[in-house]
């Protein structure tokens, strides 16, 4: 289960709460000496940063950042929500909130408890209506159905286009800006079981068929690994845990990079599913 977002929190013991109840969720085993070791820092720092008696210095939310894996804009903000609790008058607070709210991701996120489930599954129905989305986000991007059917690999039609730039905008996952079209930046972070179900839908129908169609030219810039092994039941949680881990991380790798030159938009999709019943 996706873990929240820090950009839609104003207060870092409500987020650390959360995040560390999040991990709960899908690991019983999670604990705050789990958390500790993961950032190389003491229980009780976790433990008095979180009940309020403590006001975590530099060093420790750097520990708290390794914990949980946070790019660097991700913990710069958490520094910005510790000055704002710890603001000590009115006018270093307004001054605090002011450079949250100048963080470009603030409040963006929106969690999928506000969307409808007939989003989630109008979202995830064809594999190009993510594509689009994410491809909007690129200074080059076109606010034209036929450039954008031309430039997808593989190609789709015109009318495939604009049904999915029409289907964008009414979900509210494009916005027009001006005279340009701009993502409203979106992750899906409680699933709902009819959420989870378009996922699933999205990953046995859609992704496959997204594979058959490969394009063998193109093996310089894709790669496509399969690895069979063998796996102890007691030990799937781990392996879905690092592999959430593994795609987040690198699905925000390039956020604060300002690397010049082409983009082009990737899908990065890794499966684990059993083969077999289980043997003793």
């Amino acid at each position: 289960m996706p873990v929240p977002s820090i950009f839609s929190y104003l207060d870092h013991r409500a987020f650390l709460k959360d995040w560390i109840q999040e991990r709960k969720q899908s690991d019983p085993d999670y604990s705050y000496a789990a958390f500790a070791r993961a950032g190389n820092c003491s229980k009780a720092a976790v433990s008095n940063v979180l009940n309020g008696s403590r006001t975590p210095r530099p060093d420790t939310l750097d520990a708290f950042a390794r914990a949980m894996e946070l790019g660097p804009a991700e913990r710069n903000y958490l520094g910005l929500l510790v000055e704002l609790q710890s603001a000590p008058t009115l006018a270093s607070r307004h001054a605090v909130l002011e450079r949250i709210f100048a963080v470009e991701r603030y409040g963006k996120f929106r969690r999928d408890d506000h969307v409808p489930e007939s989003d989630v599954t109008q979202f995830l129905e064809f594999w190009w209506v993510p594509v689009i989305r994410e491809l909007a986000s690129l200074s080059g991007f076109r606010d034209d159905p036929e450039w954008v059917a031309n430039l997808l690999r593989p190609k789709i039609s015109v009318q495939q286009a604009r049904a999915a730039i029409d289907t964008l905008l009414d979900l509210g996952f494009l916005e027009r800006r001006g005279d340009r079209l701009e993502p409203s930046e979106m992750k899906f972070e409680a699933f709902s079981e009819s959420s989870r179900q378009a996922v699933r839908q999205y990953h046995s129908e859609v992704v496959p068929e997204r594979l058959r169609t490969l394009d063998r030219d193109m093996n310089d810039q894709q790669l496509v690994i399969v690895s069979t092994t063998t796996v102890p039941t007691a030990m799937i949680p781990e392996f879905k845990r690092r592999i959430e881990n593994l795609v987040r991380r690198l699905a925000t790798m390039s956020d604060d990079q300002t690397t010049d030159g082409p983009h082009r938009v990737f899908q990065l999709s890794v499966q684990l599913f059993p083969v077999t019943e289980e043997l003793e």
